[in-house]
């Protein structure tokens, strides 16, 4: 945490001990102020496990990892620049089994993917930090609903539909990245 971050929250902090209605704009203020720093150290610092690889990433260019849900391979296109996460899988008409997009965002957070614009029905897990899978939801392709991590998402997979029950995988499996 930077010294900045740390002053506005230690900030906060006494205002919230002494809240009251004339301090309510400032206390908002200082709320937004801390959120905006949070983003901003969020996406500074590089996610685990891919070292200089995240810094190559081209736009125009899709780079593929293979990764292991418990033991069973997939071949992901990787989704970690903003532009490529907001894409994602939308507007295709296929996605092989056996492949899939990993998404990889700057830290763990909670994560909202919702199917409009998607084509093809897909499982979407949510994954923490270590790897571990939280929660699996089913895309339905064109649907606004949105799909929610139920805790603190670093890694969301998009595969096939019915890829994770066809292996037997579920919530508490580990994602593995091959080195």
């Amino acid at each position: 945490m930077n010294t900045k971050l740390k002053n506005l929250m230690k900030k906060l902090k006494s205002l919230n001990a002494n809240a009251t209605k004339e301090n309510q704009h400032e206390r908002i203020v200082l709320t937004y102020e801390i959120n905006k720093e949070k983003a901003s150290l969020a996406r500074s610092q590089r996610p685990p496990d891919f070292g200089r690889e995240q810094d190559i990433l081209s736009e125009s260019r899709r780079m593929h990892k293979k990764i292991f849900i418990d033991s069973c391979p997939v071949r992901c296109e990787l989704a970690a620049s903003d532009s490529q996460r907001t894409a994602g899988l939308m507007f295709r008409n296929h996605l092989p089994q056996g492949e899939g997009m990993l998404f990889i965002f700057p830290g763990p957070m909670q994560q909202s993917f919702w199917m409009k614009n998607t084509k093809i029905p897909l499982d979407i897990a949510f994954a923490d930090e270590k790897g571990m899978i939280l929660n699996i939801e089913a895309g339905i392709p064109g649907s606004p609903r949105k799909m929610l991590s139920r805790g603190p998402s670093m890694y969301v997979i998009e595969v096939p539909a019915g890829w994770f029950e066809s292996k037997g995988l579920g919530p508490g499996a580990i994602i593995k990245f091959e080195k």
